[in-house]
């Protein structure tokens, strides 16, 4: 039996299918329950203010799936500001919904800690994601350019994946040459124990 994966998509996103929601059909084909979990096409303003509002979105959702599939594992993947909607649901959970995620590009510090009840958390990133690279100048903001260096801390609990031979830019993950490297590479993640 595959994995559970809650899908969410970066901001600025007019059809998530573009981006990582792309991967969904692919993901079942190998075997998960893929779920989706859309915020609509939420601007820079709409992310700086309402993010952690969309995290506890996010975790209902998780919520309801859990009850549905209780004692399975969810795991969270997120392409750009998903991921820093998925970190933030990670600091905001009271009780255990999920304990792992995978970021793809994410657009987070790069020496953000992860919250104590995650156990692990894959990074895949690329050095030709400039688009992340802008946003750690943001004064006051959890945005950074993790997309592009991976994550660069003490956290063991991280584990990067840099992807660069093969991905240059924040979301050539989800062009059609590239969609099968993503989806293999997201699909390996899943299966480690």
């Amino acid at each position: 039996m595959g994995a559970i994966v809650v899908l969410v998509h970066g901001f600025n996103v007019d059809d998530p299918e573009r981006t990582v929601g792309g991967i969904a059909t692919d993901l079942r084909h190998r075997g998960h329950e893929v779920h989706k979990f859309c915020y609509g096409n939420a601007g820079f303003l709409d992310v700086r203010v309402a993010n952690p509002n969309i995290a506890h979105a996010l975790l209902s959702q998780i919520r309801s799936i859990q009850r549905l599939a209780p004692g399975r594992d969810i795991i969270p993947i997120g392409h750009s500001n998903g991921c820093a909607i998925i970190h933030k649901a990670a600091e905001l959970q009271q009780e255990f919904l999920f304990n792992r995620c995978i970021y793809i590009s994410p657009a987070i510090d790069r020496k953000a800690e992860l919250p104590d009840l995650i156990s692990r958390c894959d990074v895949m990133h690329n050095e030709g994601d400039n688009t992340v690279w802008w946003s750690k100048w943001l004064p006051f903001h959890p945005w950074g350019d993790m997309g592009q260096k991976g994550y660069r801390g003490i956290d063991v609990r991280y584990n990067n994946h840099d992807c660069s031979d093969v991905i240059s830019g924040h979301s050539d993950w989800f062009k059609p040459d590239k969609r099968g490297f993503t989806v293999g590479k997201v699909d390996e993640l899943l299966v480690l124990n």
